[in-house]
């Protein structure tokens, strides 16, 4: 019998893996697909580098950072460029700047001198936080209709391809939101919480410079889960899934890809509709609070072509909805990192569909290339000529962390506690929807397995 099974080889199912491997634990982990990564794939395309999901993470990713250490992966870490760091927001028919501080807030043309005043005086705003905001009553509170909607909404478009309106504050902006909470005002807040940092970095002897900005990986974000996959080597099975997970007196048994093994403990790092499948029959109510967590579809775009691009030098757009404008926003890849296209030619990915326009996703891939074309062809001011395009399609993309969204999660925690105490689970879901988040719970899902089996 092995000390663990883990259900999903994603970025949360390899990091628990690792983890647990590198404790010197018996594991195996079972993927449904034929590759490990989950969407942490990148595929060539004669030479052209396209992500399946996330292209970067963030400088404060702490988790993201251990695995890399733990990878030996440090020498193939690449920052994107500093000239591709701009930011759009399109805006009255044109591609506006996003402010990157409190110097262009005041000079930027997305927003209008009352909208600009309304965002400075955000410190005197009475505090007001609800644990039922969303994201666009907390954004209309404390910086005003317009930020609201130009700003906020754009980014829960293109990052969690939601509805600011359905969106939780405290989940998906909860350093914002409990700054307000704590302080009255996010600037206040937020201004605290960096010197609280400081404090502890120093009284820490932690003397390492501060990452900021996105990172990546030569090769693409791929190169982490093949490197994961390799460490694992045998221990990972793909082309497996998961079909029944079943409790026994001495721990669990999985059936998975044909095959059935047992183990003292069981990890399932898979989405929560797949993870309430695997549990339903064991646990029909913990499967229903799973089950309640909505996620969005979305299909991704990957165009290229032959320089000069026609696209700005920067990091991307994002587009508020209601635009007339389906494309939810872009990413100017072949501008972030060396490598990601063939010299002389660029590439883009752009976003579709989303909670707000789940239809998109039953649109041809020609049909799809077509609407972001004209999407292009509009918020460019010309046509955008590709020769090679790709799409994917996923139908159950991005978590939705709905304002109640701490309360369920706290509630799935405790039953399994409670009734299910060799069972953990982890994924994105759970905390946020980025890689640093699924990597977080896959590495702290691995020491929960670490402390029970150390326990028995």
């Amino acid at each position: 019998m092995r000390d663990v099974i883990v259900v999903g080889g994603g970025l949360s199912g390899l990091a628990a893996g690792i983890a647990l491997q590198a404790e010197g634990r018996d594991v195996r982990v079972v993927e449904a697909s034929d590759a490990p990564g989950g969407n942490i794939r990148t595929r060539d395309v004669d030479g052209h580098l396209m992500e399946s999901g996330p292209h970067s993470w963030m400088g404060s990713a702490e988790a993201m950072w251990e695995i890399v250490e733990r990878m030996g992966l440090e020498d193939r870490v690449q920052e994107t460029r500093p000239e591709s760091r701009e930011r759009f927001i399109w805006r009255a028919g044109a591609l506006r700047r996003l402010p990157s501080g409190p110097g262009s807030a005041v000079t930027t043309s997305i927003l209008g001198t009352g909208a600009k005043l309304r965002l400075l005086a955000e410190p005197w705003v009475r505090g007001d936080a609800r644990e039922d905001d969303t994201v666009d009553t907390f954004f209309r509170r404390r910086f005003g209709d317009e930020a609201a909607e130009y700003l906020a909404g754009p980014f829960v478009s293109g990052i969690y391809a939601g509805d600011a309106r359905a969106i939780g504050a405290r989940a998906s902006f909860p350093l914002l939101w409990q700054a307000e909470r704590d302080h009255g005002s996010v600037v206040r807040g937020l201004i605290r919480h960096l010197r609280q940092k400081k404090r502890e970095r120093a009284a820490a002897g932690d003397a390492r410079p501060v990452r900021r900005g996105q990172f990546s990986l030569q090769g693409g974000m791929g190169a982490m889960a093949d490197a994961m996959a390799a460490r694992l080597g045998d221990a990972l099975r793909t082309e497996a899934p998961a079909t029944r997970v079943e409790r026994r007196d001495d721990g669990w048994q999985v059936e998975a890809g044909g095959r059935t093994e047992s183990a003292r403990t069981l990890l399932i790092a898979c989405p929560p509709d797949d993870t309430a499948r695997l549990l339903a029959p064991l646990d029909e109510e913990l499967a229903d609070e799973l089950r309640g967590i909505p996620l969005s579809p979305a299909a991704v775009v990957h165009l290229a072509g032959p320089e000069p691009s026609p696209f700005p030098m920067g990091f991307g757009f994002l587009v508020p909805r209601g635009s007339g404008i389906r494309t939810l926003g872009t990413v100017c890849i072949s501008n972030l990192y060396p490598g990601r296209a063939p010299v002389g030619r660029w590439l883009v990915t752009s976003f579709i569909g989303g909670s707000l326009d789940p239809g998109a996703l039953d649109l041809s891939d020609q049909e799809l290339v077509d609407v972001v074309g004209g999407d292009n062809a509009r918020l460019l001011g010309e046509t955008v000529h590709p020769d090679l395009a790709r799409v994917l399609r996923y139908r159950a993309a991005i978590p939705q962390l709905l304002p109640d969204h701490p309360e369920r999660v706290a509630r799935i925690r405790e039953r399994v506690a409670s009734r299910h105490p060799s069972l953990v689970l982890a994924g994105n879901y759970l905390s946020g929807v980025g890689m640093r988040d699924a990597a977080a719970t896959g590495l702290a899902g691995a020491e929960q397995v670490h402390a029970l089996l150390r326990g028995t």
